[in-house]
């Protein structure tokens, strides 16, 4: 009966493969209200496509959000975005977690500019990103299973920091004061001279903390160069991020510190060849180093080195047919390696090959199918296939579908990490999951836009650090299958450009068949309800105003909201800026054992030319 089926399916693709009624479809502006046409996403599928198009749930941070936010870097911009779990172990993005449908921070993808920025140390890394928040365009949010269009880590989400382009010369000065001896600033200079333009910027911030060993010394710098010509172009970009952070209480119940170094290269290329199609390849190169002292009244007691290397590149071809529909074939290799003083030295190479397709059946389907194979050397073949499908009912309502399969690999701190409080497992195994979900964007007018996706995660051999009682040591072991099921909702209004308002509602279960007398650390521990406000409006004499919310609330567990708000005010080339994090004042804590700050001002002014 399974042989039957298949065949089936496998006949039904190709006669839709061939099939050459209709050409590739596109709907007109002036007949959607679900989004805009001129966004187009990038993340969630090899093949781009306009926003209100896309067959997956993503969400877009552009540049008006980010500007207007009451967060002062990448990670604290991101951490409003409905359904999104950032779990922050201080202010100004200090270091911080990602979580998404309930995946740990473990399995959610981050790139940068399309780089893999996830350290195969440990994932607390993951968000070392060496820009500054000046450098970012927009941040694009995939909503679940990616493993067949980036493979390993893809497991619950996909986050990309996409940077500015070069444009013509612009100057940027901007200076920042807060409370607790806080302040900072950011240099950015941009231009571009015919067919060459770069970009690059500076900055840093300090504090002396808001309670002991919570204070911080951050520095980055950052460049993007581009080189056009007739048939495509090549790019050039570089960063360095340099931290130095109090971690009291991060890993342990220690005054703990932390020094990191985060350096990335990248060379990109893109030529037009033949009439409709694009060949881009990439090459980069990532390191990490972490040096960590457990106890900064015993320093010797406990010191940890560590510094991780990766080396990738990758081809890839996109093609275009007006009748059959748009094909993506690439192939990608990257090799990986840690020297760490306390988990040994370690080395393994990647590689994969992918291919998608993506067709519009008349003017109401979409089909987007997809396969990925990789092949690590200590993991070996992983096969992650995906089926996405749109049905655009009307310019008001289109529904879409989507299933796939996606997988991690365990990181070298949970195979071999060794302390009197946590072990680590070399037994671990390859995490795998099959996730399907089902949606529907709805657009009454042109002003008001929502969305609802409802979801669900079947998931094998998953990894969490557990003990028994509070006085075991953690221990990373596979908990079995975990199932998570929930809904995602999201409401926009947009009166005009200044008048907005946001609502997301986030609602999540999961549930474990093994180990159910056990303490989670991490992949039980997401928010059961989590609900995100946004509301910007004008106030008199130009002034701009954009207020921020948080709910949040695990299970068994008592919930907190999180107010946050910026005031901006521009004469000619400067702009003023008044902002407040935790308006209310709420003690609470988004990593166990590591108390966040109250309510807190800050200052700052900008120059632009």
């Amino acid at each position: 009966m399974k042989l039957k089926i298949s065949r089936k399916i496998f006949l039904l693709f190709l006669l839709l493969l061939f099939r050459w009624d209709y050409p590739l479809a596109s709907f007109p502006e002036d007949e959607s209200y679900l989004g805009d046409l001129g966004t187009i996403v990038i993340t969630g599928t090899r093949i781009p496509r306009p926003a209100s198009l896309f067959l997956r749930n993503v969400s877009i941070i552009d540049a008006d959000e980010i500007n207007s936010s009451p967060g002062h870097s990448p990670i604290e911009v991101l951490k409003y975005t409905p359904g999104v779990d950032v779990q922050q172990r201080g202010p100004y993005g200090v270091q911080a977690d990602l979580g998404l449908r309930g995946a740990t921070f473990h399995q959610i993808l981050v790139l940068l500019d399309g780089v893999r920025m996830n350290d195969p140390q440990t994932g607390h890394h993951n968000l070392d990103l060496p820009i500054n928040l000046e450098d970012l365009e927009r941040i694009e949010v995939l909503h679940g299973h990616g493993s067949s269009i980036y493979g390993a880590d893809a497991f619950g989400g996909v986050v990309n920091f996409i940077t500015r382009a070069p444009q013509r010369r612009k100057i940027s000065f901007e200076a920042l004061a807060g409370e607790n001896g806080t302040r900072g600033g950011t240099f950015s200079f941009t231009d571009c001279l015919g067919n060459f333009g770069t970009r690059f910027s500076l900055g840093g911030k300090m504090s002396d903390g808001y309670r002991f060993d919570t204070d911080f010394k951050h520095f980055s710098f950052s460049n993007n160069s581009t080189l056009d010509f007739s048939r495509g172009s090549i790019g050039f970009s570089f960063g360095y991020l340099e931290k130095e952070f109090g971690a009291n209480g991060f890993y342990g119940d220690w005054p703990s510190r932390e020094w990191t170094d985060t350096i990335l290269g990248n060379i990109r290329a893109e030529w037009k060849k033949w009439k409709n199609s694009v060949v881009e390849s990439r090459l980069y190169y990532r390191q990490h180093d972490d040096k960590f002292i457990g106890d900064i009244t015993d320093p010797n007691s406990y010191v940890n080195y560590h510094t991780t290397y990766l080396y990738g590149s990758g081809v890839q071809l996109r093609t275009h047919w007006e009748r059959i529909g748009e094909f993506v074939l690439g192939t990608e290799v990257e090799r990986e390696e840690l020297q760490s003083t306390r988990l040994g030295d370690h080395a393994d190479v990647r590689g994969a090959i992918y291919t998608e397709y993506g067709v519009s059946l008349g003017k109401k389907f979409t089909l987007n199918p997809g396969i990925r194979i990789d092949h690590h050397s200590g993991w070996g073949w992983q096969f992650s296939p995906a089926v996405n499908i749109g049905y655009h009912r009307s310019r008001k309502v289109r529904l879409h579908a989507s299933w796939g399969k996606s997988f991690r690999t365990p990181d070298y701190t949970e195979l071999y990490y060794w302390s009197p409080k946590n072990v680590g497992n070399p037994r671990l195994v390859v995490e795998e999951a099959w996730s399907y979900e089902l949606g529907g964007d709805f657009g009454l007018n042109n002003w008001l836009h929502s969305t609802t996706t409802l979801i669900f995660r079947n998931g094998r051999n998953l990894v969490d650090w557990v003990r028994s009682d509070s006085l075991s040591p953690w221990e990373a072991v596979k908990i079995g299958r975990a199932y998570t099921y929930g809904v995602e909702s999201v409401l926009e209004v947009e009166l005009n450009s200044l008048t907005q308002f946001s609502v997301g509602y986030t609602f999540l279960k999961s549930e474990s068949e093994q180990w159910e007398n056990y303490i989670s650390k991490y992949a039980l521990s997401h928010p059961q309800h989590q609900v995100s406000l946004g509301f910007g409006f004008p106030l008199p004499w130009g002034i701009r105003q954009n207020l921020k919310g948080i709910y949040k609330q695990g299970e068994n567990k008592r919930g907190y909201f999180i107010l946050d708000g910026r005031l901006c005010k521009t004469l000619g080339q400067l702009e003023f800026h008044l902002g407040a994090t935790n308006l209310l004042d709420v003690s609470y804590e988004e990593i166990p054992g590591v108390v966040m700050p109250g309510s807190s001002l800050d200052c700052g002014i900008k120059l632009q030319f």
